[in-house]
């Protein structure tokens, strides 16, 4: 599915209100990242972006494509996951060192809910978990059920 149709879907689904690239790296392909967050600011979508590289790393990079990404980028997320500042107190990061760059007036951090995880159990006993946060917990909680 093309970009185009992508966002042709989307604005047909009143609940979307926009996008979220995340990895592999986004800024490794910065030409059709561009293309696609150019396209989506037409359309009046929003755009939050995941990427491993800073924010200043990507500035200093110089390529045309990626400062037309970043301008039409509402929320940059940035940093590489570092297991040794693991960090679940933050929405949607997974490390102390990532940081939430809010490039537009768009979004507040308010506007992100706190991570948390869905536990189903099926009628099998099997366990299924979908979401983020501390595992050990989760597990302990699980195991104590």
């Amino acid at each position: 599915m093309s970009p185009e149709e992508i966002i042709a879907q989307s604005l047909q689904d009143s609940r979307v209100e926009g996008i979220t690239v995340l990895g592999g790296e986004p800024f490794e392909q910065p030409e059709p990242l561009a293309k696609l967050l150019t396209l989506a600011w037409k359309n009046k979508l929003s755009t939050v972006v995941f990427t491993g590289y800073t924010h200043e790393q990507l500035l200093a990079n110089g390529l045309p494509a990626v400062t037309t990404a970043l301008c039409h980028t509402d929320v940059l997320i940035d940093g590489p996951y570092r297991k040794e500042e693991r960090d679940f107190s933050r929405p949607l990061v997974g490390s102390a060192n990532q940081r939430f760059l809010f490039l537009t007036d768009r979004y507040v951090m308010d506007d992100f809910p706190p991570n948390r995880v869905e536990v189903r159990i099926g009628k099998d006993g099997s366990i299924a978990l979908n979401g983020m946060g501390p595992m050990e917990k989760i597990i302990r909680k699980i195991k104590e059920f």
